[in-house]
Order: structure tokens, then sequence, then C-alpha cells
């Protein structure tokens, strides 16, 4: 059964959880709702008074919510308890005074059961982004001037922008009219964020650069540095060019040490 997550159920969770992925992930999430009073709630879900399994969401702003970290015993999985949790938790957010609600998982074949349930619930797969982040190679690149960029908003399939919330990342639907950027002339939307220990420009592209490598080479500007890194969200397809282009001008990347190339699926769906 659903139930409210309390501190005294992070023995129970970290029983299973710390067996899966990302577990520094789940107890940062964990954290932040507890630190940084971050709007939203944390769920278990309880079988014969046992929490095997564990979800949150979050509000990042009036209008929308967010769901991360689901997390059920290897145990359990197969019986449809991320699918009940998960409804539980459409719930709560419809009763807090949301109108969307979302999730992402990365674009890889082991994700399959999340896109499932992701079709069981009625979600839409909204997008498919990739985040491609770099830290530590702004050294020696010119930061760029940013232009302002005028016009319509650009139409790119899906509305959504990624931003650093908490500080976890999370995509979620921009108000009306975000002042957008010229970047090696595509419009960009830049913003600047702080986690612990580094500071980074988030770059949420909307058109394809008609010029690859002077637009990875002014991200690498703005990633001038030390402790500084960017992270350009953009469509998936346009991906391979990117890397290649990165790794042409900082030919020594290495992936997990200062470099990071992933791909999203983004579901979302509106609460009744």
């Amino acid at each position: 059964m659903f139930h409210a997550y309390r501190p005294a159920d992070f023995p129970a969770v970290a029983a299973f959880a710390r067996r899966q992925p990302e577990f520094e992930y789940l107890k940062a999430i964990i954290r932040m709702h507890e630190e940084a009073r971050v709007r939203g709630a944390r769920a278990v879900w309880r079988e014969s008074n046992r929490v095997i399994a564990f979800c949150a969401v979050a509000f990042p702003n009036p209008r929308d919510a967010w769901l991360y970290g689901m997390r059920v015993d290897d145990r359990f999985k197969g019986q449809g308890i991320a699918t009940r949790l998960t409804r539980a938790l459409f719930g709560l957010a419809r009763q807090a005074g949301r109108t969307w609600v979302a999730l992402d998982t990365k674009d890889v074949a082991s994700k399959a059961p999340v896109f499932r349930i992701c079709d069981r619930l009625g979600m839409t797969h909204l997008a498919t982004h990739a985040t491609t982040m770099l830290w530590n190679s702004g050294l020696g690149f010119v930061r760029p001037r940013l232009e302002p960029a005028h016009g319509p908003w650009p139409h790119t399939g899906a509305r959504l922008v990624m931003r650093q919330r908490f500080p976890l990342w999370i995509w979620e639907r921009p108000a009306a009219g975000p002042r957008l950027s010229l970047l090696a002339g595509a419009r960009v939307l830049v913003e600047y964020d702080v986690c612990p220990g580094r500071r980074w420009a988030v770059v949420n592209a909307f058109e394809r650069p008609q010029d690859t490598r002077a637009f990875v080479r002014g991200l690498l500007g703005l990633a001038h540095g030390r402790r500084r890194g960017v992270v350009l969200v953009s469509p998936a397809a346009w991906q391979p060019a990117l890397r290649r282009a990165a790794r042409a001008l900082v030919p020594g990347l290495v992936r997990g040490v200062d470099s990071s190339f992933d791909a999203w699926r983004i579901y979302g769906r509106r609460l009744k």
C-alpha cells in the first residue's frame, strides 16, 4: 500500500536500493526534500508492513509535477508495484493542483520496463533529448558573447527545457517568453546554476547549428575556468555531430572523467 516516506524508512529503502544503480542519486533526492525543503513528496510502497519500493515527486513550479527516484526491491519486480506507486503519485500531484506530470529515463534497452509502465499509464513519449556535458575543458577557449535572439519561440516538437533544481536535473515546461540568445547563430536558452563544487552553464538548444564546430567552441568558452562545466540539451539526433566536434576540439576527452554523452526519453501526461 501507498504510504508517505518517513526518515525511519531509509534503512529499509537502502537495503534494496544500494544494490541497484545510482544509489547516490537516490540519496540526493531524499536529502534535497529534507534539507532544501523541496516542494513535493516522497513515498514508499509497503506489503505486509515491509517497504518494497520508493519514489518521489517534485513540484518545480505551480503547474508541473516531476517523478524521480523510482526503486523497487528486485524480489518484487514484475508484480505491478511501480505502476501502482506511480498512479498513486499522479493522484497526489492532482490533489496539489498540478496539471501535468512527467518523468525521464535513459534511452537504453534495459529501461524497456519503464517505457511499458509509461504506456500503461497513458503517458506520451514527448521527446528524446540528449545531454552533452563537458567540464574541466574550457581553459584556452574564449568566452562567447551571447547576442539576444528575437522572433517567436522556436518549434522543436516538445516544449521542454532542462534545468538544475535542488540541485538535481529535471525537465519542465518553460513559462511563456523566456529570453533566448544566439550562440554561433543558433537560438539557445542559457542559464547558470551552481551544484556543490561546480558552476554549470545549462544550454537548451532549439535550432541545429549550421557550424557545429563553432557552436561547440562557444560551449567550451562558456565552461571557461576551473570548476566550471557546460550542459547542452538538444534533440538526440544532433548528438553524434556534437560529440565529434567536441572530441576534435579537445582530443583528450574521456567519457566519465571530463565528459558525458547520454540520451533520455521524456514522458508526460496531463492530469484531469
